[in-house]
């Protein structure tokens, strides 16, 4: 009879163990200390599940799926962002050195010459592969955002 009690105790554990739902890895972690030379390169859409949730298109919030961005050193301390979609009509230079803050996974350029704002969360993951999610805001000739998520090629 003990036996038999010992037995479903065991059984009701190991039940509890198997059903029991693991917390969802996160694959992408906030990059802190990125150097300019680690964000040099291209970048496309990096097709991660839940990008875009929160936000609703509209005439000021511009969804880019298919940006497509180049990074390039303008100086040593200095980038240019080209970023381009072609389905929400943006062309976008973006110059400048980004700014120093206490979020180190932050980039953050203001192009006051050409009327853009550029900031992003840098991100990367287990297999080193470097990804940016963000949003450049256009001035003129009214206020509006084009938020991306791209991944390094």
């Amino acid at each position: 009879m003990k036996n038999i009690k010992y037995l479903f105790v065991l059984l009701v554990m190991s039940l509890l163990l198997v059903s029991c739902e693991k917390e969802p890895k996160q694959e992408w972690n906030k990059y802190y200390g990125y150097t300019n030379e680690e964000i040099i390169g291209s970048y496309s859409y990096s097709s991660v599940e839940n990008a875009f949730d929160g936000l609703t298109e509209s005439l000021y919030c511009h969804i880019c799926e298919d940006a497509v961005i180049t990074i390039t050193a303008e100086s040593e301390s200095s980038l240019r962002f080209e970023i381009n979609s072609v389905n929400e009509e943006l062309n976008a230079s973006i110059k400048g050195k980004p700014a120093q803050n206490d979020d180190g996974f932050l980039v953050c350029i203001s192009d006051a010459i050409h009327d853009y704002e550029l900031m992003a969360y840098v991100y990367t993951n287990a297999s080193d592969q470097i990804r940016i999610h963000g949003y450049v805001r256009r001035y003129y000739p009214s206020i509006r955002n084009y938020y991306f998520d791209v991944i390094k090629n």
